[in-house]
């Protein structure tokens, strides 16, 4: 594949397990129909997480039970997060940064689903170093599939980096974030019906298959490496623009694996 196009794709990510504040990074969110989770050893918006969700909570519930034209004030936030007024008036101005809370008109601000996704939100343990490596190993071997195998996709992946808190010396994450840079490849297979698929539905089909090994990923898919976020690792690369020794090495792979259930079947 001499001269393969770079992927000129829209970013995406799976749904991640916030960090601090939950600002967003670069590339658009996918899978965000996902359950909210919090990692027990960060704090959001400047609080714990068990600490936030149980006061996240008291506000929706006591917003459900006021009339339609009800606001969540600064004395509210004061009140249900046991905060001085001062420190109650900077969270509410965040909370509304952050789109937790949302303008209405009169100058009132009601919950948006972003609140009620935190308050009813799951902790979970952070993630091990031991555990986030095993992840970027089984990351790896799927896209080696996904390179040799998913011939009627468009697109290859032609590196995969790691970057964010792996990239520290943190023994525990609350998440993993991986980059996959996209090729297009030189030749795709047709569907049986003839149809190529677009570049959005290649994009989805690529990315949900590497989130789905674990809700602590967090992807983005860039059209190439300057757009990933440093410092960064690369852990995967395709050596040369050719594809052949990849699906070449893989087909021997499964006809091995296949070669070996065969003969301890026959035992």
């Amino acid at each position: 594949m001499g001269q393969a196009d770079t992927a000129a794709t829209p970013s995406a990510a799976s749904h991640r397990a916030p960090g601090p504040g939950d600002e967003p990074r670069r590339g658009e969110r996918a899978d965000a129909a996902r359950a909210r989770r919090l990692v027990a050893s960060q704090r959001y918006f400047g609080i714990d997480a068990r600490l936030f969700r149980m006061s996240a909570a008291r506000v929706v519930a006591r917003v459900e039970r006021m009339p339609a034209d009800a606001s969540v004030d600064v004395a509210m936030i004061a009140r249900e997060f046991a905060l001085d007024v001062a420190a109650a008036a900077e969270l509410h101005r965040v909370l509304v940064a952050g789109k937790l809370l949302a303008p209405v008109a009169g100058g009132r601000h009601r919950p948006t689903q972003r609140l009620h996704e935190y308050a009813t939100a799951t902790i979970v343990a952070p993630l091990s170093r031991a555990r986030a490596k095993a992840l970027i190993h089984r990351a790896c071997r799927l896209v080696d599939e996904v390179n040799a195998e998913w011939t009627r996709n468009p697109y290859y992946v032609d590196m995969v980096a790691v970057s964010g808190s792996y990239m520290s010396r943190r023994r525990d994450m609350p998440e993993l974030t991986l980059w996959l840079v996209l090729r297009r490849r030189a030749s795709v297979r047709t569907r049986r019906w003839g149809r190529e698929i677009d570049k959005s539905e290649a994009v989805r089909e690529i990315a949900g298959a590497i989130t789905a090994l674990s809700s602590f990923i967090t992807l983005r898919v860039v059209g190439d490496r300057d757009a990933v976020e440093r410092p960064f690792s690369v852990v995967f690369k395709v050596a040369d623009d050719s594809l052949d020794t990849i699906s070449h090495s893989w087909q021997r792979l499964r006809g091995w694996s296949a070669s070996i259930s065969r003969r301890l079947a026959a035992r």
